[in-house]
């Protein structure tokens, strides 16, 4: 159990600290094990924007349910155990466009110098104006002079794991300047 003292209002900051707390948790929990409980998983090279979808509501992030696909934001788990959902919910650049581009740059020192913890991130991998893949960033540390970059941590699927950029099976800092780096919803 979490004890919150709140004064002066600061509910906002305390509710976006309990939502950052369960993103990460989330996200580590799951990164390398899918929740095929609740959730479909769609396997290796397809599961990248269900995972972050999933990782968001976790955080308390309500869907938005419409009986169409095209519209809102949500998943079903039908009582057949059938799974129905959004295309916004599994799609990377429906997903993105749907929640907000905050940050764009084909700049992979200046994109990780604009990403915090708590962030979810895209990949535009041949900067032809549609987004990738997504993940999501579990740890941000200190600037790191070999690399030229601030390292970042991140938890995703599609190939699932939980690496930081520096590591050299985590390929987030290969496309600098061939494809484009995007900050999704803050």
């Amino acid at each position: 159990m979490v004890n919150i003292l709140i004064v002066d209002n600061k509910i906002d900051f305390a509710m976006s600290l309990i939502n950052l707390l369960n993103k990460i948790d989330y996200a580590r929990q799951y990164a390398l094990n899918p929740n095929h409980g609740p959730y479909h998983y769609f396997g290796i090279r397809g599961d990248c924007t269900n995972f972050t979808s999933q990782i968001l509501e976790a955080a308390g992030v309500a869907q938005e349910v419409y009986d169409s696909e095209y519209m809102g934001w949500w998943h079903r788990k039908e009582w057949t155990g059938w799974h129905s959902h959004s295309n916004s919910w599994v799609g990377a650049d429906t997903f993105a466009r749907y929640m907000g581009i905050g940050y764009s740059t084909t700049n992979h020192a200046s994109f990780a110098a604009n990403i915090r913890t708590g962030d979810f991130i895209g990949l535009d991998i041949e900067d032809d104006g549609s987004i990738d893949h997504c993940g999501f960033v579990v740890g941000k540390d200190n600037y790191v002079g070999g690399w030229g970059y601030y390292n970042y941590e991140v938890a995703q699927h599609s190939i699932n794991y939980i690496k930081w950029a520096s590591e050299s099976d985590n390929s987030w800092d290969t496309y600098s300047g061939s494809g484009k780096y995007v900050r999704i919803r803050r």
